[in-house]
């Protein structure tokens, strides 16, 4: 095999491992575990521990940084924060050993709405690699820490658009207290017919939030109302009977 196809090969799997991080809730990256892969605080309490694991045969060296965690537009926007402490802030972890690693919540705790946190465990550039090996890739754990009351809630919303290039446009807005973790989505003409649609993206939803699925509708044949039936971490399904507005279109027309 060509060496250099090889290597894009390589790279291409180390991208797609390094997205996937970045993105999921599993927190297992290349030589690290961490368990638990999320954590929850609150007034009763404000401390929590999580234990970081060494699978490789070299030296970790891990740092930590806290990042107020918010979502705008559907996308996360992470800001640093001093609200989240974290001991201890800077750890080695020799190979097959762990290292028990403690968060704390300093600020005040929230009263209208959850607060929302992701700690970044990032091996530090530079540690050394085996001999012997390719490239080298520091990664980076996301965790998310949620900060709540027993009594928040989420109260999800959800709407339909239909827009002018055949796109249906779904939307779930989090108008609750609390975050949601959608798991599964199925679209269906009843509650009662079988899905002509599903998603099996997880995604969060934080509270105060919306997010959305922009679905090839063409040979779904959906009525104007139909039923969305959403997985959420717990297990439990969301179902919600939905009308689909339609944008209006305009035609150029030339002179």
């Amino acid at each position: 095999m060509n060496i250099s196809i090889r290597i894009t090969r390589q790279l291409l799997r180390v991208s797609i491992l390094i997205s996937a991080l970045l993105v999921s809730a599993n927190s297992v990256a290349a030589s690290l575990g961490v368990l638990p892969i999320r954590l929850y605080l609150d007034s009763e309490k404000p401390i929590s521990s999580l234990t970081v694991k060494n699978r490789g045969d070299t030296v970790a060296l891990v740092q930590s940084q806290v990042m107020l965690w918010t979502q705008v537009n559907g996308e996360s926007v992470l800001e640093p924060s001093d609200d989240v402490i974290v001991s201890p802030p800077i750890f080695e972890i020799d190979p097959g050993k762990d290292q028990t690693v403690r968060i704390g919540y300093v600020a005040e705790q929230p009263s209208g709405s959850e607060k929302t946190y992701r700690l970044m465990l990032s091996e530090v550039p530079g540690s050394q690699a085996p001999k012997g090996t390719g490239v080298q890739v520091n990664l980076r754990l996301s965790l998310p820490i949620f900060i709540a009351s027993d009594d928040f809630k989420p109260i999800v919303k959800w709407s339909a658009e239909q827009a002018c290039d055949g796109k249906l446009r779904l939307s779930a807005d989090n108008v609750g207290t609390k975050h949601t973790m959608i798991t599964g989505i199925k679209i269906a003409a009843t509650s009662q017919a079988d899905p002509v649609h599903s998603i099996a993206r997880p995604r969060y939803l934080l509270a105060g939030a919306a997010t959305w699925w922009d679905i090839d509708s063409e040979g779904l044949n959906l009525p104007n109302r139909f039923a969305v039936v959403a997985s959420v971490l717990n297990g439990t399904s969301i179902e919600q009977t939905v009308s689909s507005s339609r944008q209006v279109c305009t035609q150029a027309t030339s002179e």
